[in-house]
């Protein structure tokens, strides 16, 4: 439907933040403050993207305005206000309770969930304090606040989370992953990792539905010689007998993918010409990979021979190496 040329007005001045206009604009009758474009954005939705507040207030005060009215995609101007970090224009939603705060855009996705991503602490401070947020709303994905705050590596955003007592820490996805073992498995870093294990309210034995894998076992899996060394300096009682829905423990899975990436190493070599000089970059490449794999696979099986040996003693020896006995997170 083609705009008249008052509304467009209106549209334009709101994204340009023109007061007086917009105020001049919406004294008129035949007026459509609840306009949109070819994308279903509104004058609202200009403004908040932004950060017109003062606009805002001057569209909130009119009672024609649908002020959760979406765009095509499903945001609505408080999401856009979030995720470009508009903190005047958040209180403004805040504060007024026709505000739809969980309302989803077309992927699941909510103001809370992006200010986690987009690294928007002062927004992220107002949410948390606002008892109408769900704090625990996944998108439609199974991605939730928390984990989308360490997947992204987000650790400040991570720890305030933690802190606010807000977040369920061990909320599942669709494939019943824990946070805590999405970052073990291959997502955030090392302090993130840290802030997870030790924090007493994570289940940091919680394996995923579907293959019975523990974080611990798919750290190992995965050659993650690091996490591996900080979870068992740790002094968290990680099962490392545990086993998986086929029966087996951490041990034996990661004897069997050290005898995989072996068995694909020597598959290579037989299929490809050495000759051809797209096998050879290739093959240069996959085996600085495998290498690189197959230390880490059997450093950790090293490791854990030496743990069930003697857990005190290499415990010991592991704090000592991470550094972890002036660590007040590993006390």
């Amino acid at each position: 439907m083609k705009l008249s040329k008052i509304n467009l007005k209106l549209l334009t001045s709101s994204k340009l933040g023109q007061v007086k206009e917009v105020t001049q604009l919406l004294t008129r009758k035949t007026i459509n403050p609840n306009c949109e474009d070819e994308f279903g954005r509104t004058p609202l939705c200009f403004a908040c993207e932004n950060g017109h507040h003062e606009i805002v207030k001057l569209l909130f005060n009119d009672q024609r305005v649908d002020i959760n009215q979406a765009q095509n995609d499903g945001s609505t101007p408080f999401l856009m206000a979030c995720v470009q970090g508009h903190t005047e224009v958040v209180k403004l939603f805040l504060n007024d309770e026709r505000a739809e705060l969980n309302k989803a855009n077309e992927y699941g996705t909510t103001g809370f969930l992006l200010s986690c991503q987009e690294k928007n602490i002062e927004v992220l401070k107002l949410l948390l304090n606002n008892e109408r947020i769900d704090c625990n709303q996944a998108m439609y994905s199974g991605e939730t606040p928390l984990s989308m705050a360490c997947e992204s590596n987000r650790f400040q955003i991570a720890r305030r989370l933690l802190n606010s007592g807000r977040v369920d820490l061990n909320q599942v996805n669709y494939d019943g992953q824990s946070v805590f073992w999405l970052v073990c498995s291959s997502y955030g870093g090392i302090e993130t990792m840290e802030l997870l294990l030790n924090d007493q309210r994570v289940d940091v034995n919680k394996a995923e539905t579907k293959r019975g894998t523990t974080p611990f076992m798919q750290a190992c899996l995965l050659g993650r010689f690091q996490v591996v060394k900080y979870m068992l300096a740790s002094r968290k009682e990680i099962n490392v007998n545990a086993k998986d829905n086929n029966g087996k423990t951490a041990i034996e899975m990661t004897r069997e993918k050290r005898k995989t990436e072996e068995d694909e190493v020597e598959l290579f070599d037989f299929l490809f010409d050495e000759e051809d000089e797209v096998s050879t970059m290739e093959r240069r490449f996959l085996e600085r990979d495998w290498m690189n794999t197959k230390k880490n696979l059997t450093n950790i099986i090293k490791l854990l021979l030496a743990f069930e040996k003697n857990p005190d003693k290499t415990r010991k020896v592991l704090r000592k190496q991470l550094a972890l006995d002036g660590n007040r997170l590993f006390q």
